[in-house]
C-alpha cells in the first residue's frame, strides 16, 4: 500500500495516511460530471457498518426498484465500501449518485466545498436512517502493555482520518486527558486494521462494528476494549448532490421510500430482517444480536442530525480556523422527506430556508 505523511493543523495528532487502491467507475463518473444526472446510472454506496442494515434489506428485497423493469435505466444499483468516508469520496468524484456516511466526513466536506454551492455540486443530507452510541470503540492488545485509557498516550493508533472514528478519538482523548500531540495516528482502511494490530504496526485501533467484534475475537483474552458511548453518538446519513436533489426528485423519493419500507420490514419481522442482514454482512446470529443492541433505525431529519452535524462542523471549523459556520440550509435538503413522509421532518422549516445558503426554498 502507498503511504503518505501529512500534518493536521491545530490540536490534532500527526496522521500518517495508508491508502489502498480504489476502483473508479469511469462510465458513471463521466455521465454524472459531463451529462448530468438525467442519463447517468443510479448508484448507491452503502457500508459494512452495522447501522447500514436498512440499505442491505432494501437492496435484497428490491425496495429501491419497485415498479421498475430489470432493464430500466433508473434502477438503483447498490455497492458497498468499507467506510462512510470512502462512500463520500465516491460521491464527490461522481462515481455514485447516493452515499451513506456518518457526520464527521460530511461536516469536513461541507466546509471544504462551500464554494460549490452555486454550481449544484455540493453535497446535501437527505435524511438520517440510523443512530448509534455504541458502534465506535477502541481495541488494543494487553500484550502491548495497555490496560487503561492513560496507557494509550504516546502510542500508535489506527484510525480512518476524517471519519466518525477520528472524531470519536478526539472526544475520547479530551475526556481522559490524553495529550494528543504524543500520539501518532495512522490512517488505515478498516479492512487492514486488524492485520496492523496483530502485526504490532499499531498499538490500538479506533473503529466501528463489525470490525471491532472481529478484532476482539481474534485477540481473545489479550483484547482490551474501551467504550466511547459517553462521548459520541453518530447518525447514519443519506447523501446526494444538490444537483441530483434539484433535477431528479423521482430518484430521491424512490430511495427514501426504499429506506422507509426497509425499516418497516425490520419492525414487522425482526427475525427475518436479522437473517437477511446477517447473510449479507457475513455475521453469525449471536454477533449480530449483540451489535444491534444499541442501534435505532429510523428515517428522519431531526434534532439529532442537526446537533451532530453542528457539533462536528464546529470541530472541523475550529481546526481550520473558521469563525463562522454554514447555516443548516447549506447542507440539509428536506424536500424529499416533505414529499414522501413530511411527519419525519422535525427540524423547523425556518432553518431549512436558504437565507445565506444557496438553493431553492423548501417546498413540501
Amino acid at each position: 500500500m502507498a503511504r503518505a505523511r501529512f500534518a493536521v493543523a491545530g490540536s490534532r495528532a500527526r496522521v500518517r495516511r495508508i491508502a489502498g487502491p480504489t476502483g473508479v467507475a469511469i462510465v458513471c463518473m463521466m455521465a454524472l460530471l459531463i451529462a448530468g444526472p438525467s442519463c447517468a446510472e443510479v448508484r448507491l454506496a452503502g457500508s459494512s457498518w452495522i447501522v447500514d442494515a436498512p440499505t442491505k434489506i432494501a437492496d435484497a428485497l428490491g425496495f429501491f426498484n419497485q415498479g421498475l423493469g430489470t432493464d430500466d435505466p433508473d434502477r438503483v444499483t447498490v455497492f458497498y465500501t468499507d467506510s462512510g468516508r470512502t462512500s463520500l469520496d465516491a460521491l464527490r468524484r461522481g462515481e455514485t449518485t447516493f452515499a451513506l456516511a456518518a457526520p464527521s466526513p460530511v461536516a469536513a466536506d461541507v466546509l471544504r466545498r462551500a464554494d460549490l454551492a452555486e454550481s449544484g455540486d455540493d453535497i446535501v443530507v437527505l435524511a438520517s436512517v440510523g443512530l448509534s452510541n455504541q458502534s465506535h470503540d477502541i481495541v488494543a492488545s494487553r500484550r502491548r502493555g495497555i490496560a487503561g485509557p492513560a496507557d494509550l498516550a504516546g502510542r500508535r493508533i489506527a484510525v480512518v482520518e476524517g471519519s466518525s472514528a477520528h472524531y470519536t478519538w478526539e472526544a475520547f482523548t479530551a475526556a481522559h486527558g490524553i495529550a494528543t500531540g504524543s500520539v501518532e495516528l495512522e490512517d488505515i482502511p478498516p479492512r487492514h486494521q486488524a492485520a496492523a494490530l496483530a502485526a504490532g504496526e499499531v498499538d490500538a485501533v479506533v473503529s466501528w462494528e463489525p470490525y471491532l467484534a472481529r478484532m476482539v475475537a481474534a485477540l481473545g483474552d489479550d483484547a482490551v476494549r474501551f467504550s466511547t458511548r459517553q462521548v459520541h453518538t453518530a447518525n447514519w446519513l443519506l447523501l446526494t448532490t444538490r444537483r441530483v436533489a434539484d433535477e431528479r426528485p423521482d430518484w430521491v423519493d424512490r430511495v427514501l421510500l426504499g429506506y422507509l419500507q426497509a425499516i418497516a420490514f425490520r419492525e414487522a419481522d425482526p427475525m427475518a430482517a436479522d437473517r437477511l442482514h446477517a447473510d449479507v454482512a457475513g455475521l453469525d446470529d449471536e454477533t449480530l444480536a449483540e451489535l444491534k443492541a444499541n442501534v435505532v433505525w429510523r428515517v428522519d431529519l431531526g434534532w439529532s442530525v442537526l446537533a451532530n452535524l453542528e457539533g462536528q462542523l464546529a470541530w472541523s471549523g475550529r481546526e481550520a480556523g473558521l469563525r463562522e459556520l454554514p447555516p443548516p440550509a447549506r447542507y440539509l435538503d428536506a424536500r424529499g422527506l416533505f414529499r414522501v413522509a413530511p411527519e419525519r421532518v422535525v427540524v423547523p422549516r425556518l432553518l431549512l430556508e436558504p437565507t445565506a445558503a444557496a438553493g431553492e426554498a423548501v417546498r413540501p
